[in-house]
Parts: structure tokens; sequence; C-alpha cells
């Protein structure tokens, strides 16, 4: 926690990789909320999902100080293994039904390599 108002998955994923932890996790998300100015904001928070719990532990003691000076909160996530975020991520998409804000930057993101790709689940 920690994260500015502004980031988003986007900048949270450029920032690991500034930071030497590119390829080093497959899931990233910033959750969201849609102001009514139609953009986005963060609630400050990420999840990643690092490879290995040696790789996570690496980024616990490396990210200490957001990009911004700002010191970041790290924890472990009750969730473990991007399949469980995933799921998650799922359940709750599905309980909010038409409340959930669909743009590519307010969804999860699968990372493989140089490749990101955003989740996306039919709430239908």
């Amino acid at each position: 926690k920690g994260l500015a108002r502004s980031d988003n998955v986007e900048t949270l994923m450029d920032d690991l990789n500034l930071h030497g932890f590119h390829g080093t996790y497959d899931y990233a998300f910033v959750p969201v909320e849609m102001m009514t100015s139609g953009r986005l904001r963060s609630h400050g928070i990420a999840f990643v999902n690092f490879l290995t719990t040696e790789l996570a532990m690496e980024a616990m003691r490396s990210l200490k100080l957001h990009r911004r000076g700002k010191v970041a909160g790290l924890t472990w996530a009750s969730h473990h293994g991007i399949a469980a975020n995933l799921s998650q991520y799922k359940e709750r998409t599905l309980a909010q039904g038409d409340q959930v804000c669909m743009a590519p930057l307010a969804r999860p993101w699968v990372v493989r390599g140089d490749s990101r790709t955003p989740v996306n689940f039919s709430t239908t």
C-alpha cells in the first residue's frame, strides 16, 4: 500500500521493471475507481504475484520506497499464486456485476515475459 492515487497497473509494472523485477511476476493489479470526471483513481494498493517466494521476499526488501519517495507498506496477501488471484478477482467481478469498471487499466494483468494482457471476465 502507499501508491499514489494517480498510479495504475501500467505504472506499477513499469516501476517493478525499472527496479529490476522484469520477468519475476506473472500477475499485477491496482484496484481503481472511476471518478465522475471519467478518470481512474487508485485505491493506493496493489497486488503482485511473484514467481517464487524468494522473489517476493527480495521485492519486499528492495521496494521500501515508492518512486515518489513515499514509504510503501509491503505485506503478504491472503491469496497466493496466479490462479488464486484470478479466482478472487473473478468472484469479486461477478458479484459486483454492472458496477465493475471494465477499462483495461481497472483490471488485473497477466504478465508473460514482455507480454502484458488485461484480464477479461464477462459479467453476464
